[in-house]
C-alpha cells in the first residue's frame, strides 16, 4: 500500500525564509519537513520539499534573484523571525532585507494567484532589548506590529526551539490537510454526463480519459446504479446498493462541504455484502472513518476495513489518530490501538514525540483517549510532554495526565510511581490505581508510606493511612491529627488507631468527630440492612476491642439494647459459648431477648412512666436492628446450618428491604438450586455500592449474585440461562461463567443471547463467544446471524467482526480487558 502510493505523490515546496540568527531553527524546520514526509504525507499523497537560500544553486548573477526563482515555484511560505532583521539584498532596491523582499513578493503572488500559503513564526525577545532596540531589532517590532494591526496573515510566537518545531510540524500537517481537502473533489468526482450502452460517456472520448481513483468495480457499479436512475428504474436499487452510492457520496467533498460519514445502518448493510472483495482503497478509508465515527457506540464495522487496509501492520490506526477533521476519530483510533495493545511500531519510534505531541495538541478528546492510551503503553520518553499537559491545568485533563504519569512509572518501579504522585498532588485518582499502588504496604519504605498520609486526594491518604495503621507506624500524635481531616473515612481511621493504642475515644467525641454532617439510616446505623453509619462502624471496631469480661459485664446491662455492640462482639468472640443463644434469638425474632431488657428497664423507669411509654414504641425499631446484626454475624461465621435462617431473612428483605451481600454471599457457598430463584429476586432490591461491568455504571450487586449463583449450580450453566432473570444479571452470570461452560452452549441458545433485547446481554455474549471459539465457528455464526432474518444487532457484528479480521492474540487481549471492565 505505501509503495504504490509514494510513486504517485506530488511534489509541494515549501520556501523558508529568515535572516542569520535562528540557525538552529532552520535545522529544526528540516527535521520536522522529513518527519511528516515520513508520517502523514504518504497518506495525503504529497511529498515537502523544503526550499531556502542554503539549496540555491550557486550560479552567476544576482544571489537574491535566483532565490526568487526558487520562492516563485512554492506553495508554502514559512517565515521566522527573532532579533535580526537583515541587510539589503542590494545596494539601489526598494526592499530593506532579502527576508522583506522574499515576504512582499510571496504576499503580492498571493493577492494575484492564491499562493503561496503564508505562515510566520516571531521567536519571543527579552523584555530588556526592547527598551533600547536599535534599528535592526525594531524593524522586526515594526513588522510584528504591521502584521498584528493587519489581522490577515496568522502568526505564531515561541520561545525554544522545540516548541517552533513542534509548531512547524503541525502548521505543515493542517496545510496538507487543507491541500487535500481542496483536491479532493476534482481527484474523486464522477462526471455527470449521459451514459451510453456499456456506460460510456456519450462526450468522453476514449484516450486521454483521466485517471480515476475508484476501483474498477466501483466506477462500474456507478456507472449501473446512474444507468437505472436515469431510466426511472429506482424500485429496483437495492438498499445494499443505495448505501453503496452514499458511500461513493462521502468519499467526494471539499473544505466547503460538511465533513460527514456514512451512517450506522448503511455501513452494516455494506459488511452484510462482502467485507472486503468489492470496494477500493478510496472506500476502504471512507468505510474505515466510518467505522471509527461509530466507534464508541459499537455499532458499525470497523476492524475488517482495517484489515483490508494492511490491518494492525499498516499503522493505519496510528495514523488516524492524527489526521483528518474529526477529533472523535482521531480519538476512537487512539481508543482502538487502547484496546487491542497496538504500541507505536518500531519503524515509528523515531518519530515518537511528533504523534504524542500532536494528540496533546488536539481537542479535549483527543488528549483524554491519548492521556488513556499512554497510560497504558507509554514510555519515559513520553513524561515530559504528559507533564506540559499536566502543567496547563486543564480541569478535563489533569487527572488523566497525572494518572498517566503514574502509571508509566509503575512499570519501572512502584517507589518511583508513589513518588511521582506525592510529587504532582492531584485532587482526584482512580482508585483502582492507588490500590495497586498501597498493596502489600510491607514492601514500600516507611517513610515513603507516612508522607502519603499528607496527600490532596483521599484515597491516597486514606491508602496511606491504612497501610501504615497495619504495620504499626501510626504514632498517638498522628493518629490524633487525623481526626481533623477533611474525610470522615480517614478521622474513622484515626479513632481506630487510637483504639489500637489503648486510648479510645468516648462515644460522644466521637460522635463530634464522625456524625455530624454524616446521615444515620437507623438506631444502629443499619436501617433496613443499609451501610453502616461511621459512627457505628467506630462502636463496633472499639466493642471488638474490648475483654470477653468487659463485654459480658455490658451485655448484661438491660443498656445493651440501646448499642448492641458489646453483645454481638461477646457472641462473635466466644460463639461456641453463646452461638445457640443467638440462633434462639434469631428464630424468635429478638422479641424475647428485647422484652426480657425492657421489663428489666421497667423496674427503672416505672411502668406507667412516660419514659417507658416511649420505649416501649422503640421496640419494633430495636427488634429490627438486632435481627439485622444477629445475621450478619451468622453470615460471617458461615455455618451450614443456618441455611434456614438466611433465607428467611433474604425472603424478608425482599418483601421491600435493601439488597444484602453477605445473605446472597452465604447462599453461594451453601445453598441449593431452589436458593437460586431467592437470588434472582433479590438482585433487583436497592444498592448504593456500585463499580464498572463491561465498561458501563452496573451495579456490584449483580457481580455479586452471579457469583452465587454459579457457585450453586456448579456446571449446570445452560440450565441457570434458562432461568428468568433481568438482563443484568444475565450478563453478568455470561460474563463470570466458566469458558468451558459457556463453549458448550448450543448455537440455540448462544442465538438467543445474541437477539437478546438487552444491549449488555449481547455485547457481553459475542465477547464471550470470541473468546472461546475458534474464528471457523464464529464465521458461520456471523453469516448465520447475519442471514437468519431482516433484523440483526449492530454491536454483535462489532464484535464478531474483530474476531474475524483481527490476529486472535490481539482479539483475546481486547475481550479480556472488556469482561473485566479494564
Amino acid at each position: 500500500m505505501g509503495g504504490s502510493m509514494a510513486e504517485s505523490r506530488k511534489i509541494i515546496k515549501v520556501f523558508l525564509a529568515s535572516p542569520g540568527d535562528v540557525v538552529d531553527e532552520r535545522k529544526l524546520a528540516k527535521v520536522a519537513v522529513d518527519e511528516v514526509n515520513q508520517l502523514v504525507a504518504e497518506d495525503y499523497g504529497y511529498q515537502l520539499e523544503l526550499v531556502g537560500w542554503e539549496d540555491t544553486t550557486a550560479a552567476a548573477g544576482r544571489p537574491q534573484a535566483l532565490i526568487n526563482t526558487e520562492l516563485e515555484r512554492c506553495e508554502l511560505f514559512v517565515g521566522i523571525m527573532w532579533k535580526r532583521w537583515g541587510t539589503p539584498p542590494d545596494k539601489n532596491g526598494r526592499f530593506t532585507s532579502g527576508f522583506e523582499e522574499e515576504f512582499r513578493l510571496s504576499v503580492d503572488r498571493y493577492k494575484k494567484d492564491g499562493k503561496p500559503d503564508i505562515s510566520l513564526f516571531f521567536k519571543d525577545i527579552d523584555p530588556e532589548l526592547t527598551r533600547d532596540p536599535g534599528p535592526g531589532l525594531q524593524r522586526v517590532l515594526d513588522f510584528k506590529q504591521e502584521i498584528t494591526d493587519g489581522k490577515e496573515i496568522l502568526y505564531e510566537t515561541f520561545s525554544e526551539s522545540d516548541s517552533f518545531e513542534k509548531r512547524l510540524r503541525r502548521c505543515l500537517v493542517s496545510y496538507l490537510k487543507r491541500l487535500r481537502d481542496a483536491e479532493r473533489s476534482a481527484s474523486t468526482s464522477v462526471s455527470n454526463a449521459p451514459l451510453e450502452h456499456g456506460g460510456q460517456r456519450a462526450n468522453e472520448k476514449e484516450k486521454g480519459s483521466p485517471q480515476s481513483s475508484l476501483s474498477n468495480e466501483s466506477g462500474h457499479f456507478l456507472r449501473e446504479f446512474l444507468s437505472k436512475v436515469e431510466k426511472g428504474e429506482n424500485s429496483k436499487q437495492s438498499a445494499r446498493d443505495v448505501a453503496r452510492f452514499r458511500l461513493l457520496g462521502t468519499t467526494v467533498g471539499s473544505q466547503e462541504n460538511d465533513d460527514s460519514v456514512l451512517g450506522v445502518h448503511d455501513c452494516n448493510l455494506l459488511f452484510s455484502i462482502d467485507p472486503t472483495n468489492e470496494f477500493g482503497e478510496t472506500e476502504l478509508r471512507a468505510l474505515l472513518r466510518a467505522g471509527l465515527e461509530h466507534f464508541s457506540g459499537e455499532s458499525a464495522p470497523v476492524w475488517c476495513w482495517l484489515k483490508a487496509l494492511g490491518g494492525l501492520k499498516s499503522d493505519e490506526l496510528l495514523y488516524r489518530s492524527i489526521i483528518g477533521r474529526s477529533g472523535g476519530r482521531n480519538a476512537a483510533a487512539l481508543n482502538a490501538m487502547r484496546l487491542l495493545g497496538e504500541r507505536i511500531s518500531a519503524r515509528q519510534l523515531e518519530n515518537r514525540s511528533m504523534f504524542v505531541d500532536a494528540w496533546l495538541s488536539s481537542s479535549s478528546a483527543v488528549k483524554q483517549a491519548a492521556l488513556a492510551y499512554l497510560g497504558e503503553y507509554g514510555v519515559g520518553a513520553d513524561i515530559d510532554l504528559i507533564r506540559a499537559e499536566y502543567d496547563i491545568n486543564d480541569y478535563q485533563t489533569r487527572k488523566s495526565a497525572a494518572e498517566a504519569i503514574v502509571r508509566i512509572n509503575l512499570r519501572e518501579s512502584r517507589d518511583l510511581a508513589i513518588r511521582s504522585l506525592y510529587e504532582l498532588q492531584p485532587t482526584s485518582t482512580d482508585k483502582s490505581l492507588v490500590d495497586s499502588l498501597f498493596r502489600n504496604p510491607e514492601s514500600i519504605p516507611r517513610e515513603l508510606l507516612i508522607e502519603g498520609v499528607n496527600h490532596s486526594d483521599v484515597h491516597v491518604r486514606t491508602a496511606a493511612v491504612s497501610g501504615a495503621r497495619r504495620l504499626g507506624l501510626l504514632t498517638v500524635e498522628l493518629a490524633q491529627k487525623l481526626l481533623t481531616d477533611a474525610d470522615v473515612a480517614v478521622r474513622l481511621l484515626g479513632l481506630e488507631a487510637l483504639v489500637d493504642a489503648g486510648l479510645p475515644v468516648a462515644d460522644e467525641q466521637a460522635k463530634s468527630t464522625l456524625v455530624n454532617g454524616v446521615r444515620q439510616p437507623g438506631l444502629l446505623g443499619l436501617g433496613g440492612g443499609a451501610a453502616i453509619s461511621y459512627f457505628e462502624k467506630y462502636r463496633r471496631y472499639y466493642s471488638m476491642s474490648q475483654s470477653p469480661a468487659d463485654l459480658e459485664r455490658l451485655a448484661a446491662s438491660p443498656d445493651i439494647i440501646f448499642d448492641g455492640h458489646p453483645y454481638f462482639a461477646l457472641v462473635s468472640k466466644r460463639f461456641s459459648k453463646y452461638g445457640r443463644e443467638l440462633r434462639q434469638a434469631i428464630d424468635d425474632g429478638f422479641e424475647n431477648f428485647i422484652e426480657s431488657r425492657i421489663q428489666m428497664m421497667e423496674k427503672v423507669f416505672g411502668e406507667g412512666s412516660e419514659s417507658f411509654a416511649k420505649l416501649r414504641n422503640l421496640k419494633k425499631s430495636l427488634v429490627s436492628e438486632f435481627m439485622d446484626l444477629g445475621i450478619s454475624l451468622l453470615c460471617e461465621k458461615s455455618q451450614s446450618e443456618d441455611i434456614a435462617r438466611v433465607r428467611n431473612a433474604l425472603r424478608a428483605e425482599g418483601k421491600g428491604g435493601d439488597f444484602r451481600r453477605d445473605l446472597i454471599e452465604f447462599l453461594g457457598r451453601h445453598g441449593e438450586w431452589s436458593d437460586i430463584r431467592l437470588i434472582v429476586e433479590n438482585s433487583d432490591l436497592s444498592d448504593y455500592s456500585t463499580r464498572s461491568l463491561l465498561s458501563q455504571a452496573r451495579s456490584e450487586k449483580y457481580l455479586v449474585c452471579a457469583d452465587a449463583i454459579l457457585s450453586i449450580s456448579r456446571g449446570r450453566f445452560a440450565d441457570v440461562v434458562q432461568i428468568e432473570m433481568g438482563g443484568d444479571l444475565l450478563a453478568a452470570l455470561i460474563a463470570k461463567s466458566k469458558d468451558k461452560d459457556f463453549k458448550s452452549l448450543s448455537d440455540e441458545a448462544i442465538f438467543s443471547f445474541l437477539n437478546s433485547k438487552d444491549d449488555s446481554v449481547r455485547r457481553v455474549a459475542a465477547l464471550k463467544l470470541i473468546r472461546v471459539s475458534p474464528r471457523s465457528r464464529v464465521i458461520l455464526i456471523l453469516d448465520r446471524y447475519l442471514n437468519s432474518g431482516d433484523t440483526w444487532y449492530y454491536n454483535v457484528v462489532h464484535w464478531l467482526d474483530m474476531s474475524i479480521s483481527l490476529p486472535r492474540d490481539r482479539v483475546h487481549l481486547a475481550v479480556d480487558k472488556l469482561l473485566t471492565g479494564n
